[in-house]
């Protein structure tokens, strides 16, 4: 009896063994033929370009612009060049706008080819492509996100790029764009100007003699003056040339700007800022 229950669990266990090992074989199978269907490390690069191209559903010659740049500076030669622009030339109708979404196959084998280096230089020219219309639409957005995520680019890496090709590629390559921004900010500054002369004439009116000025200290009259206002000016005053000034250098109001222009904005909001302290302190 005992022999005829251990033939049983042997039975049992070779059975188990046999379907165990004929699962891992369909597993290794099914992979096999999945890495067997990602395209070459040419065709995932063109293909790559061809959905982000594709993604807002028009191609445009700044973005042609940007990926020639990127293949000159890649490719062997300039022949090498030539014919991947043609593979993409060829590729770009056979891609729709929907079908452009899902790059993971082609990111695959980017990560397999490329050091971390070359998929950075890679993610820059994504961007291009994406803001080179003069903005980034939600599906461009979505597709440098995947692509990130597929090649294991680092976040802090992700996140600087992001952040200079929303606004400092876009301010540099913007010149109207920049010329207009420079001209509201000559007329707010004209304006400022009008509002303190205006402000220092009804202050002489008053007749108020400059004996105040003299028992200032040196940070009041420096406050004063940071804020552009005159010794007599009143907390109400004060409170509303604040929010004003506030308002005109906060970061929010800078993007797009170039950098000395934010530097300068961020040493103005310190000093306005400082100066209201003391100012608030002696009322």
């Amino acid at each position: 009896m005992e022999a005829i229950l251990i033939i049983l669990m042997l039975a049992f266990f070779l059975v188990r063994v046999l379907a165990f090992n004929e699962r891992k074989a369909k597993e290794l199978e099914e992979n096999s033929s999945h890495y067997r269907n990602i395209p070459s490390y040419e065709q995932s690069i063109i293909c790559i370009i061809a959905c982000m191209m594709k993604a807002d559903g028009k191609v445009t010659k700044r973005e042609l612009s940007a990926v020639k740049n990127y293949l000159l500076k890649t490719c062997e030669d300039e022949d090498d060049a030539k014919e991947r622009l043609l593979l993409l030339r060829d590729l770009l109708p056979e891609i729709d706008k929907e079908t452009a979404q899902d790059i993971r196959l082609f990111c695959i084998r980017i990560n397999q080819m490329m050091n971390y280096k070359e998929r950075l230089a890679f993610l820059s020219m994504l961007f291009q492509i994406a803001v080179a219309d003069g903005m980034i639409s939600d599906e461009e957005a979505k597709l440098v996100q995947q692509y990130a995520r597929f090649t294991c680019i680092r976040r802090i890496d992700f996140v600087n790029m992001q952040q200079y090709y929303t606004y400092g590629y876009q301010w540099q390559e913007d010149k109207d764009r920049r010329s207009k921004y420079k001209q509201r900010q000559y007329e707010q500054e004209e304006e400022q100007e009008n509002q303190n002369g205006q402000r220092s004439n009804q202050n002489q009116q008053r007749g108020q003699s400059s004996t105040q000025n003299n028992n200032l200290s040196a940070d009041e009259a420096w406050a004063y003056k940071t804020l552009g206002l005159s010794p007599n000016a009143s907390e109400k005053e004060i409170k509303k040339t604040y929010r004003t000034l506030v308002q005109q250098y906060h970061p929010d109001k800078q993007i797009g700007a170039s950098d000395e222009q934010i530097k300068y904005a961020t040493e103005r909001i310190k000093d306005i800022n400082r100066a209201y302290d003391i100012l608030m302190e002696k009322k």
